[in-house]
């Protein structure tokens, strides 16, 4: 076969293309969990900056769309950023601090103080490379390339707060007093007033200084100048108040954005309004049109320098008020400069992890997301594998022994309930609807469960009544209601809610007060913190002593230092007298935020965060008996939300305001492992070593960097997707991870390698998209047209390989080359485009087979209207056969059902359907197939569903039996799989679909050795018709099972056809039919799942075809009671299609 992505080889050895010196880097692309402040476009277009409150600077590759690199040097908000004018430094000001970076190596060149009133930063072409701040000394130049500092050009701006920079001329522009706004030199000298109607404190000088614009918070108005005369131009008035305003490039459009995001553009110097951009939807006009509600809260608008966009920093919350549901993300709109519509988004999601909690053994792992996908996560650590999701509020609570899990569960259209699970097997042990709720704790013997109530009084907020419930588990047998009294709290805000380990003391935290409620007696008990603590906070129970940990924080000012500091300690009480037993300063500066005790008691875990001090997030190992620090783990780069310990002692786990979770060796003082979830059961697990373990269709959001590029997550995925090495640290069972590496072993080979070759020096050929930086990122033209070239030394290049979104064009064969050794090959090509997304790849092969490294871009088309996708329904169902006894009740019926389903999700005139006669000659067949198949464009879908016996011949080749079919020669009057993938291959349509509902469906591994059984002995115990021949072909008893681990561990390297193909078994299953399903068990669960509802998994609306794979792999199975499992033959993931869409 072709050796597709050999080019990788090289780059795991020392050949010409990678210098060993660098390191390849694996990308995830997370975003922002906070709000984004400010972006910046380089000036080759090559980068987009975007920065903000979660203290990260996030590269992002315009080419890719993706995060290209993260940059951690502030322990603050960030308030601004700027590339410089050649494209080498990127600047960032926030938290006191003034960071320089190399770009595009992101490293930290220079951090510099700066005033608290140093904000912005000012660039001018006048003074190339550098940057004009306001230092605690005054405003002052800054070299970007050594950080030496000039103050002396500008001691008559000492006093000045608002103030700007000419771009091409040396002046700085100040409103110097009402009405009035003066342009000095930079000695000093006034050149220019402007004479105005009001205060400003908004200053804005066009990119050609045509035009002076300045904003009047007193008036709402902007007003215009002439730049070069000082004459006034006029005014815009009856604005909402501005959040940020900006001239695009060309600096004849003036852009206003309010809080809101929405932007008004005006024409200059006429001052007309021409677009407004981002209308709400949620005003008294909007509000009645549609179901999606769309806020938008907006930071800074910016032009991006080829003049194509506007990038403005958002905040955006969407609510479809059909579902109730919500979707937040904070990122940078791209909106077309000329016409306003939004080309793209780069964005984060608000993602906290908020708690943790574990299994008895320590084999589960729990956490509990805000954000997107709110609720309980179960990892299986040693499968390293989200196995469970439950839509829950943002806190759990454990009894001591971790048998017991108690969560607030959420249920669509009902009240919430209250549940407690048994673990590890998540039964479920009590539950009751509770819709009052505002925290929850088990005692430590999980005998009793503690509620904090909230009964509302609407009439009167004042008159709430607040109040603990305590049950008796687990019949929720009411033992006791114990009233809050207002005068403890004007406005009960409650910071934690805990149960000793018998259930006789409630230990409660409000927000000025916490106290032990003996629940016999009801006698409370106030603990005496601090009078000069700034911030406390109760953390944990001692699991041996009737005692409670808190964290008092004291901040104040170093005025050696001179600067803020947060000094924390610990105070450990006992809780049934108050009385404190310990106190221990923490060696680390920062606000202790949580902690938790090993079961022993020996030793403590503390998180950290900040409040006003700049400081490391990190989490500390204590030997509690001794006081001794013995581990200080980093890595996180947000607040220590909450910590645990394994039971076994081996582990310990934190989670953070960064979305991660981290899994840290106590006994090396290491990262052991990094955790991200997704959606509800996508994940992603990272060593420290760069290799990762994911689900199969979470792969959009990963790159690799590499010699100042990013490079999309497949052309390094062979080498770093290794979840033999990402569970190594977590598995005691050295024969999995054998598996796991035969897998890995198995995908080498079958990519067409030896694990030699990955030490041999390579020569590859090379490629180039020319001009690729001045590519566009949107188009209305269903075309893109770009040019290539290409070379090789050593051999003649044979052939150039093109896929869109994962698709071949125009064919899996490429397009031939005739080029002989040595010359340059230069190529114009003009691709098709689909609507939406389109990402491309390009690569040549040379005669000796190698193949170059992939050019990637991406880039959407958007046509000025929108095109609607026509769904195309090819459907196969033998169910009789010229020896009868192989004849099906049901494959018939299953191509005309699921026909029927899915036409009833279409339009009119938008559904086409051709059901196949299977007694046609098979060349008639396939000639039908192809014709119909040709019709659809390239926006369209087809679904290629066939439902009959699947066949295996002894070399293991697949075919799919036709009414005259020798069931013992297959190959004979049968359709070869190879053929019927070769239909799907060149046709215009890249949105394919193929459904195999037969025997053996799936892809085998022809390395095993098989043997023949009899369907009958095997299948003895099923009372259900199987799609099979006479006999079953099976590996042989004590083979690994190594294929199918890998087909379940990695997506498909391959891209042959672009097609997705979901079989109805394994390669050596049996599919099954049946009366009681009424139709093949595999159709049976498709039709099913679009029915219910329940294919759609994240319950948005849509199912997208992978979504559809991943339902069908586990309905299935549990209906056959393990019997039968659909695979993916193939699965592209780049083109993951909505298949059904919902009302």
């Amino acid at each position: 076969m072709m050796r597709y992505f050999l080019f990788l080889l090289l780059l795991w050895s020392s050949g010409a293309l990678l210098a060993q010196t660098e390191d390849i880097e694996l990308v995830v692309s997370q975003g922002h969990h906070s709000n984004v402040r400010s972006l910046a476009f380089s000036e080759d277009g090559r980068f987009l900056a975007t920065a903000g409150d979660d203290r990260s600077l996030r590269i992002w590759s315009m080419r890719l769309q993706q995060e290209y690199k993260v940059l951690w040097g502030h322990k603050a908000a960030i308030t601004d950023v700027g590339f410089s004018k050649d494209g080498q430094f990127l600047v960032s000001i926030g938290s006191r601090l003034l960071c320089i970076w190399s770009i595009p190596e992101g490293k930290l060149l220079h951090q510099l103080e700066v005033d608290a009133l140093g904000k912005r930063l000012q660039f001018s072409e006048t003074k190339a490379g550098h940057v004009m701040v306001r230092l605690p000394e005054g405003i002052a130049w800054v070299d970007l390339k050594t950080g030496a500092i000039d103050y002396s050009p500008k001691p008559f701006m000492r006093n000045w707060s608002n103030w700007i920079l000419g771009q091409k001329t040396a002046r700085v522009i100040v409103p110097e007093r009402p009405d009035s706004i003066w342009a000095y030199s930079l000695a000093g000298k006034r050149e220019q007033l402007f004479v105005g109607k009001g205060s400003y404190y908004k200053l804005l000088l066009s990119p050609n200084e045509d035009y002076l614009a300045a904003y009047s918070g007193s008036r709402m108005a902007v007003d215009v100048w002439d730049y070069q005369s000082g004459k006034f131009i006029g005014s815009i008035e009856g604005l909402s108040p501005v959040q940020d305003f900006c001239f695009d490039i060309s600096g004849k459009r003036l852009w206003i954005m309010d809080l809101h995001a929405e932007c008004k553009v005006y024409s200059c110097p006429q001052l007309q309004e021409e677009l407004v951009v981002n209308k709400k939807s949620w005003d008294k006009e909007g509000l009645g049109q549609g179901d999606l509600v769309q806020v938008n809260i907006g930071q800074q608008i910016r032009p991006s320098p080829n003049g194509q966009f506007m990038g403005l920093a958002i905040t955006r919350t969407e609510v479809n008020r059909k579902t109730s549901k919500m979707n937040d993300l904070r990122g940078v709109q791209l909106v077309d400069a000329q016409t306003g519509k939004e080309r793209g988004l780069f964005k984060g999601h608000f993602k906290w992890i908020t708690q943790l909690g574990i299994s008895p053994k320590g084999d589960k792992l729990l956490s509990i997301n805000m954000g997107k996908t709110r609720g309980l996560r179960s990892w299986a650590i040693k499968k390293g594998e989200i196995e469970r999701y439950i839509h829950s509020s943002q806190s759990l609570s454990q009894s001591q022994d971790k048998k017991q899990l108690a969560l607030l569960e959420f249920h669509e259209k009902a009240q919430p309930e209250l549940t407690v699970y048994q673990l590890p097997s998540f039964r479920k042990l009590a539950k009751k609807k509770l819709d009052n709720c505002s925290a929850f704790a088990l005692s430590g013997d999980g005998q009793k469960i503690a509620a904090l109530q909230v009964d509302v009084n609407l009439k009167n907020p004042l008159n709430n009544r607040f109040y603990y419930s305590i049950w008796k588990l687990p019949n929720y047998k009411l033992e006791q209601e114990i009233e809050i009294e207002s005068k403890e709290s004007a406005l009960p805000i409650f910071k934690s809610l805990l149960l000793d380990s018998a259930g006789d003391y409630l230990l409660a935290a409000a927000q000025n007060q916490a106290y032990s409620l003996e629940l016999s007696s009801q006698k409370r008990i106030r603990f005496a913190l601090p009078s000069s603590a700034t911030y406390w906070r109760m953390l944990c129970l001692h699991p041996q002593q009737p005692a409670l940990l808190f964290a008092v924080t004291e901040v104040v000012y170093n005025q050696e230092k001179k600067r803020v500091e947060e000094l924390s300690k610990l105070l450990l009480y006992n809780y049934k007298t108050g009385e404190l037993i310990e106190e221990v300063n923490s060696p680390k500066e920062g606000v202790i935020q949580s902690a938790t005790f090993s079961p022993d008691g020996q030793y403590l875990l503390t998180g950290q965060t900040a409040y006003q001090a700049v400081i490391d997030f990190d989490v500390l190992l204590w030997d509690w008996p001794q006081k001794q620090l013995l581990c200080q783990f980093k890595g996180h780069n947000g607040g220590i939300n909450d910590l645990a310990f394994d039971p076994l002692g081996k582990k310990a786990y934190s989670c953070s305001e960064d979305g991660l979770i981290k899994a840290w060796d106590i006994e090396k003082c290491a990262l052991a492992a990094s955790f991200i979830g997704y959606n509800e059961l996508d994940y992603l697990i990272i060593s420290p070593e760069n290799y990762y373990k994911t689900s199969r269709s979470n792969t959009a959001g990963l790159g690799f960097r590499y010699a100042g590029d990013l490079y999309t997550y497949d052309q390094f995925d062979l080498r770093f997707n290794r979840p033999d090495k990402v569970l190594a640290p977590f598995s005691d069972a050295p024969r999995k991870l054998n598996i796991y590496t035969k897998a890995w072993k198995k995908r080498v080979r079958r990519l067409g390698f030896t694990e030699e070759q990955l030490e041999q020096e390579l020569e590859l050929p090379q490629l180039q998209i020319v001009n690729q930086l001045q590519l566009p990122i949107f188009v209305e033209d269903s075309l893109i047209h770009f040019q290539i070239t290409a070379f090789d030394q050593q051999q003649a290049l044979k052939k150039l390989r093109i896929f869109v979104n994962g698709v071949p064009y125009p064919n899996a064969e490429g397009i031939e080359l005739n080029n002989s050794p040595g010359d340059s090959l230069h190529q114009k090509l003009s691709i098709p485009l689909g609507q939406g997304p389109n990402k491309i790849q390009l690569s040549v092969v040379n005669a000796a087979g190698l193949e170059s490294a992939k050019q990637s871009f991406q880039l959407a088309y958007q046509p000025k209207e929108k095109q609607t996708s026509q769904l195309y329904f090819l459907g196969l169902g033998v169910s009789e056969f010229k020896d009868s006894s192989r004849n099906l009740k049901y494959p018939k019926k299953d191509a005309h059902d699921l026909a029927q389903t899915l036409a009833e999700a279409q339009e009119k005139g938008q559904f086409h359907q051709l059901l196949l006669d299977p007694n046609m000659p098979i060349e008639q067949l396939q000639k039908s197939a192809r014709a119909f198949m040709q019709q659809a464009k390239i926006n369209d879908q087809i679904v290629f569903y066939i439902s009959s016996h699947g066949l295996l011949d002894d070399s293991l080749n697949y075919y799919l039996a036709l009414p005259n079919s020798q069931f013992d020669q297959p190959q004979n009057g049968s359709w070869a799989y190879d053929d019927m993938e070769q239909l799907l291959d060149g046709l215009p349509c890249r949105n394919r679909l193929l459904l195999l509902d037969a025997c053996h469906s799936g892809e085998v591994d022809k390395e095993v050795e098989t043997e023949k059984k009899s369907v009958s002995s095997f299948a003895q115990n099923i009372l259900k018709r199987s799609k099979s021949g006479s006999t079953l072909i099976r590996p042989k008893t004590g083979l690994n099972n190594s294929f199918a681990y890998m087909k379940a561990l990695f997506s498909d390297l391959e891209q042959q056809r672009g097609v997705t193909v979901i079989s109805a078994a394994g390669g050596f299953e049996l599919a099954y039919e049946s009366d009681e399903w009424g139709n093949g068990l595999f159709t049976y669960a498709l039709l099913e799942g679009i029915k219910s509802k329940k294919a759609d998994l994240n319950n948005d609306g849509q199912i997208p075809i992978l979504e559809l794979r991943d339902f069908l792999s586990l309905r299935v199975l549990e209906l056959s009671q393990g019997q039968q499992q659909p695979t993916a033959r193939q699965s592209n993931v780049f083109n993951n299609f909505i298949l059904y869409r919902y009302d």
